[in-house]
């Protein structure tokens, strides 16, 4: 992390939102596809 980065708020904020919504999206697709694996097992 440069000097830079630390001084701009907003990105930090924008990045912070950008890896929620990445985390999010993974989180939904893996419960997705465990429901639709037990779907198939049972």
């Amino acid at each position: 992390m440069s000097v830079d980065h630390a001084l701009n708020q907003r990105g930090d904020a924008d990045m912070l939102k950008f890896i929620g919504g990445t985390v999010g999206a993974i989180f939904l697709i893996g419960l997705i596809v465990v429901i639709l694996f037990l779907m198939l097992i049972f």
